[in-house]
């Protein structure tokens, strides 16, 4: 694409937004529409994804590609669900078995699980690529993996066809499935069923857990958890929020917004001095945060806090 085709596509202001402004209706680069559009897609239809994802498709696969990891990718991408899993199973369609990228969808197959979560798989459910997605469930399953047994669907439950189609692949009952999911799995509800309460480890809980679950803590190990809580505090523990919020979060207060995205572990706070006292006392340690409008310490301050409130991982 030149650029002047480019600089002229850019200037059309042919549309306009919901507020009224002139915008563009495309940039004449079916890549770039894709990934302007594809972030904000939880309104289109599963029809015209698979249109704005064809076009790019055809345009470059591979850079496609990097574009549908990065919009699932709950981490450092845009943590779309739906979306993403429209462009997976138009990708498994395009691509038949004979092809010479095949190979490079099963590449990209296998880092689903990573970037996104393994019930992702079942978007490949009537595809060519179906038999090599249960498997890689299945493999991970039989070696206890706690987050695949997760994302599972259960029996009588939401996602009935894949239970359905996970087990008759497997070959077992569904006896043998309730067990072999929970050999797999130890998440706090387990501990909280059986009443062993010492064997909580809290600072491996997820943060939504503890807003669900704090009632019942204090409750019944109230001693320990109010030990817990001044550790986050003090800053030598932690409340576990590696990806809890997998969309972005954004509030406004007066001229002031703030934008709260997750960031790799490791990464610390990014954000500015003023708004980092605040997310230290939440027990947050790794997040991105951004702010707009004007710079009004105070407004900025209380942006941040109700965007803590949606994400629920701040202690009171």
């Amino acid at each position: 694409m030149s650029t002047n085709k480019f600089v002229s596509a850019m200037t059309t202001g042919d549309v306009h937004t919901e507020n009224g402004m002139p915008t563009n209706s495309t940039s004449d680069s079916y890549l770039l529409d894709l990934f302007y559009t594809i972030g904000a897609a939880r309104n289109l239809s599963e029809s015209e994804i698979v249109r704005i994802f064809r076009v790019a498709w055809d345009e470059n696969p591979q850079v496609t590609r990097w574009i549908m990891m990065y919009n699932r990718d709950v981490r450092g991408g845009q943590g779309e669900r739906r979306s993403f899993r429209i462009m997976l199973k138009e990708m498994a369609n395009i691509v038949k078995l004979s092809d010479p990228e095949y190979n490079v969808v099963l590449s990209f197959i296998q880092k689903v699980p990573k970037y996104g979560r393994w019930d992702d798989l079942f978007a490949l459910i009537d595809t060519p690529y179906q038999s090599y997605a249960l498997s890689l469930i299945m493999d991970a399953l039989y070696k206890g993996d706690k987050l695949c047994a997760k994302w599972m669907p259960r029996e009588g439950k939401a996602h009935h066809d894949w239970y359905k189609s996970l087990v008759s692949f497997i070959g077992i009952t569904p006896k043998q499935y309730r067990k072999l999911l929970a050999s797999c799995t130890k998440v706090v509800e387990t501990s909280m069923c059986k009443q062993a309460w010492d064997e909580i480890e809290f600072g491996k809980i997820p943060s939504v857990a503890h807003n669900k679950y704090r009632k019942a803590f204090i409750k019944r190990c109230g001693t320990r958890y109010a030990e817990y809580i001044k550790a986050v505090k003090n800053g030598t523990q932690k409340i576990n929020a590696g990806a809890i919020f997998p969309h972005d979060i954004t509030k406004k207060v007066g001229s002031a917004k703030v934008f709260l995205k997750p960031a790799p572990a490791g990464s610390g706070l990014i954000a500015a001095q003023t708004l980092k006292p605040l997310l230290e006392a939440a027990g947050i340690k790794d997040i991105s945060v951004k702010i707009l409008g004007a710079n009004n310490k105070r407004n900025n301050l209380l942006a941040l806090l109700e965007a803590l409130k949606e994400l629920k991982a701040y202690v009171a």
